[in-house]
C-alpha cells in the first residue's frame, strides 16, 4: 500500500509539472496557450490528479500541501518526508523530459517574477495560503466524491494561475518550481 501511495504522489506531481509547465513551454514557442490556456492546463491537471489519486494518497502533489498536513498532524513525519522526496523526483523527471522534448531556449516554466522579490513573495504566500485554505476546507467538510474535491482545488489553481501567472508564475508548489529550475539551471528565483 505504501508503494502505491508513493507512486501516486510521484506520478501525480510528474503529470502536474509535465502538463502545466508543458503548457508554459508551448506558449513560449507559439501563442497557442498564452495566459488562459496555461492557467486552464494547471487547473485541469490538478482536478484530474486529485480525482484519480485522492482516494489513494490524498493527492498532495505539492510539498507545501504535504508540509501543511504534517503541521496539522494529518500525516506522520516519515510518510511526509517520503512524499516530499517522490514529489521532487516526479517534478524533476517531468522537467527533464520537457527539456529533452522542447526546442533549445524554450521557457520550461521556471518560476520568475516581474516585480520585487518582496512583492513576489507576498503574492506566492497569499496564493499558497489560499490553496491550503481550500484544501483544508475540503478535508474538514469532506466531499465524498474525489472528482468534486479535485474540481474545487483545481478551480483555485486555475483562478490563482490566471491572476498571478504573469506576475510570479503562480507556482504555489515548491516541486513545481524546483523541477524546471534544476532542469534549466535557473536558480535565481528558486527561493
Amino acid at each position: 500500500m505504501l508503494t502505491k501511495r508513493l507512486l501516486a504522489e510521484g506520478v501525480g506531481t510528474f503529470m502536474l509539472v509535465f502538463v502545466g509547465t508543458g503548457a508554459v513551454a508551448l506558449a513560449s514557442i507559439t501563442s497557442a496557450y498564452a495566459g488562459f490556456g496555461i492557467a486552464l492546463a494547471f487547473g485541469v491537471v490538478v482536478w484530474l490528479m486529485v480525482g484519480l489519486f485522492g482516494p489513494l494518497s490524498g493527492a498532495h502533489i505539492n510539498p507545501a500541501v504535504t508540509l501543511g498536513f504534517r503541521f496539522c498532524g494529518a500525516i506522520e513525519s516519515r510518510l511526509a518526508w517520503q512524499y516530499l522526496v517522490v514529489q521532487c523526483i516526479g517534478a524533476l523527471a517531468a522537467s527533464l523530459l520537457l527539456l529533452w522534448l522542447a526546442p533549445p531556449n524554450t521557457n520550461l516554466g521556471a518560476t520568475t517574477f516581474q516585480h520585487s522579490w518582496l512583492q513576489a513573495f507576498i503574492v506566492e504566500l497569499l496564493l499558497t495560503a489560499g490553496l491550503m485554505w481550500v484544501i483544508l476546507l475540503i478535508v474538514n467538510y469532506p466531499v465524498k466524491n474525489s472528482w468534486l474535491a479535485g474540481l474545487g482545488i483545481g478551480g483555485w489553481v486555475f483562478a490563482a494561475a490566471r491572476l498571478a501567472g504573469p506576475l510570479t508564475g503562480a507556482s504555489m508548489n515548491p516541486a513545481r518550481s524546483l523541477g524546471p529550475a534544476v532542469a534549466t539551471m535557473q536558480f535565481q528565483s528558486l527561493w
